[in-house]
């Protein structure tokens, strides 16, 4: 069990998770049981190999993901795992994983060349032509011939060079990531019947049985999240202070890369997008009359399964609007923009995300919708309507963001963990960007009060944060307005109620419904919604078509 603990993070989805694990007793000997996530329903290796339509790219990817699992498993005893044909499973997005952990006898530790014995008759087996290059690297490892690990992923990487030159026409390296970086495989949900494999205790290790859950690492932030940030109540008089002064919040950094990166392997395949589901709610909370948060999600979604792929076609706008103003102004501002925003890319959005300056037209026309009608009804100070917007558009792997006033936009991944994506504009952060010390700058009395919103004032104060990003692997995203992270309040159990969303196996609607009770226990003096997206992504092997 404590093997299963030790490579959980660096090997999930490719290893199974861990369920439980005990030690029973009987009479002559005792036994170690682990309790696993059940992969008993995944068709194996062998059996994807024999399908026709599976192209030679993908089996030799497979082939790389066995050297990539060998190189970790190797240093703990565990390599036998590669080695037995029916543990060697694929899931839906085509990831190479293992059924469970096998150790290795004790004084024969697997060799390559047991490698490439099992890529032989993987190949005869499977009836699968083997492509010249392909069928000497197997012999020679069978033979001997490849002594390092090293100079097996060499030989791999240049067959797979020869295989993508005359189908992508580049000249890099196209081997994908070891699937712990693809984190695609769906964890089990509590409902499906576990797997439980009974392991003599003298066959292993684990004398120290742990049963504590495996630890993840702590989400990474952005260096501009609100520090301190908190739950005053907003005021729709923005704050005024040197106006020409107001340049809008830069956003953080997107670059998906992360300095621990540069020791993977590269990804470099173009990705594609497999699954997308969405889920929204808003409610009034413990406190308020009346709810003035709005939401809306719009997708259109084509796809087309097989046993071994999924082809998918999406596009989905999907808006987020805390509203604001005396009576029922702030409804109206919030319902407003979403609909501006809605028509208007209805209009403005075909075949392509649309471009940064289309975005910002979209974000001032909402504000215009809300300030002409503030100026019909003569509004003035705490009666001008108005409201905050976050908005995400997805087309495909591609995505676009755009925000205005405190309302977040937060992404999780396997690889990042949470990470929050917009920056308030309100009068604290303004100050830490002028170089101000958050502390200092959260001791101001109006350190929460809005720099800019939709509606209250003319386009000339309005000035949209904008950004563009892809989509690399599985993802999960939250559109949330104030009532749902103020007292970082997702930060503070993202673990719980943040994590689990990235599986498919959790249900995003119930979900969100926990993430508002959640609110609701610790804040629950605001309105409170929440827009969650799923988006699950896999390398694009398949060739494209000729023509």
């Amino acid at each position: 069990a404590k093997t299963y603990l030790d490579l959980q993070d660096e090997l999930y989805p490719a290893m199974p998770q861990l369920h439980d694990a005990w030690v029973q007793d009987y009479a002559e000997r005792s036994m170690n049981v682990v309790v696993l996530e059940d992969r008993s329903t995944f068709p194996t290796l062998l059996h994807c190999m024999k399908n026709e339509d599976v192209v030679p790219f993908q089996v030799l990817t497979w082939l790389y993901e066995m050297t990539k699992l060998w190189e970790v498993l190797e240093t703990c005893g565990h390599s036998a795992s590669v080695l037995e044909p029916n543990n060697l499973h694929i899931d839906e997005g085509q990831v190479l994983c293992l059924q469970r952990l096998h150790a290795d006898y004790p004084g024969h530790a697997p060799s390559l060349k047991d490698l490439g014995s099992l890529w032989q008759n993987l190949f005869q087996q499977s009836q699968r032509t083997q492509l010249g290059a392909l069928s000497k690297l197997c012999a020679d490892l069978e033979l001997g011939a490849i002594e390092t690990l090293v100079e097996l992923q060499e030989r791999l990487e240049a067959i797979a060079q020869e295989l993508q030159e005359p189908l992508f026409g580049v000249d890099v390296p196209l081997m994908p990531p070891l699937p712990t970086q693809d984190s695609s495989a769906t964890q089990p949900s509590s409902e499906e019947p576990p797997m439980t494999d009974f392991t003599p205790a003298s066959e292993t290790d684990d004398e120290d049985l742990t049963l504590d859950p495996p630890t993840l690492p702590p989400p990474e932030f952005s260096e501009a999240i609100a520090l301190g940030a908190g739950s005053a109540d907003e005021d729709p008089e923005l704050d005024e202070d040197e106006d020409d002064d107001m340049s809008p919040t830069l956003m953080p950094p997107m670059d998906d890369a992360s300095d621990e990166s540069d020791d993977l392997p590269t990804i470099v395949l173009p990705m594609k997008l497999i699954s997308l589901e969405d889920a929204g709610r808003t409610d009034i909370g413990q406190q308020r009359k009346h709810n003035e948060d709005y939401f809306s999600i719009h997708t259109q979604i084509q796809k087309a399964d097989s046993p071994l792929a999924r082809h998918l076609t999406a596009k989905g706008l999907y808006i987020l609007c805390d509203g604001m103003g005396g009576h029922s102004g702030g409804e109206v501002a919030s319902s407003l923009a979403v609909e501006t925003l809605e028509q208007y890319f209805e209009e403005h959005w075909q075949d392509q995300l649309p471009m940064e300056q289309v975005l910002r037209e979209a974000v001032l026309m909402a504000n215009k919708a809300i300030y002409d009608l503030n100026q019909q009804n003569f509004r003035s100070g705490s009666g001008r309507m108005g409201t905050t917007l976050v908005l995400v558009l997805i087309q495909g792997t591609e995505a676009a963001i755009a925000h205005v006033g405190d309302s977040r936009l937060y992404r999780f991944t396997r690889r990042t963990g949470l990470e929050q994506l917009t920056v308030d504009h309100e009068v604290g952060q303004r100050e830490i960007q002028r170089g101000v010390e958050a502390s200092i700058a959260y001791a101001r009395p109006d350190a929460y009060q809005l720099t800019q919103a939709l509606g209250p004032r003319d386009q000339n104060f309005v000035d949209p944060d904008i950004a563009f990003l892809e989509l690399t692997e599985d993802a999960l995203f939250l559109l949330c307005s104030d009532g749902l992270t103020d007292d970082n309040l997702l930060e503070k159990h993202w673990r719980t109620h943040v994590e689990p969303l990235l599986s498919s196996q959790t249900n995003l609607e119930q979900g969100v419904v926990q993430l508002i009770d959640l609110a609701n226990h610790y804040n629950g003096h605001d309105n409170i919604t929440c827009v969650a997206i799923r988006a699950k992504v896999r390398p694009d092997v398949t060739p494209p078509r000729r023509v």
